[in-house]
C-alpha cells in the first residue's frame, strides 16, 4: 500500500482536495482522515485505490459516456442525437415534452437522455 498525503494525491490526479475528503467518506478510495485540521493534519489515501477509482469512473463517464443511475443508461444530448441521427434541439425538446425519459443533473447544465427511450420512440416513429 503506497500512502499519499491528501495534498500530494490532489497535484498527482487532479482531483481537488475536497473531492478527496468526500472519497474518503463515501468509502470509495482507502485512506485516513485525520480529525485534525492545517499542517497538524495526518490525512493520506492510498495510490492504488485512487487509480482504480478514476479507472472505474472514466469508463463510464468518459466523453459524455453513458452513465448508470440504478439500472439504467443515460447519456448527454449529443451523444443521444449522434445515436439516433435527431438533432441535438430536437432532443431537448423531447426531454422537455416528456416524450423519452431523462435527468437534469442538479447543479449541472444540460440533459442525461434515457437511450432506451430514445430508441423506443425513434423505432414507433418508422412503423
Amino acid at each position: 500500500m503506497t500512502k499519499l498525503s491528501i495534498r500530494e494525491a490532489s497535484e498527482k490526479f487532479g482531483l481537488s482536495r475536497a473531492r478527496l475528503y468526500k472519497l474518503l467518506e463515501k468509502g470509495k478510495i482507502v485512506g485516513f482522515r485525520s480529525p485534525k485540521r492545517g499542517r497538524a493534519a495526518a490525512s493520506w489515501v492510498d495510490v492504488r485505490s485512487i487509480e482504480e477509482h478514476i479507472s472505474m469512473r472514466g469508463e463510464n463517464q468518459k466523453c459524455g459516456g453513458p452513465r448508470i443511475i440504478g439500472d439504467e443508461k443515460y447519456v448527454s444530448v449529443r451523444v443521444a442525437a449522434e445515436k439516433v441521427g435527431y438533432s441535438i434541439q430536437y432532443i431537448y425538446r423531447l426531454a422537455q415534452r416528456g416524450s423519452v425519459g431523462s435527468r437534469r443533473p442538479i447543479g449541472k447544465r444540460g440533459w442525461l437522455i434515457y437511450l432506451a427511450d430514445l430508441d423506443r420512440f425513434k423505432n414507433s416513429k418508422k412503423v
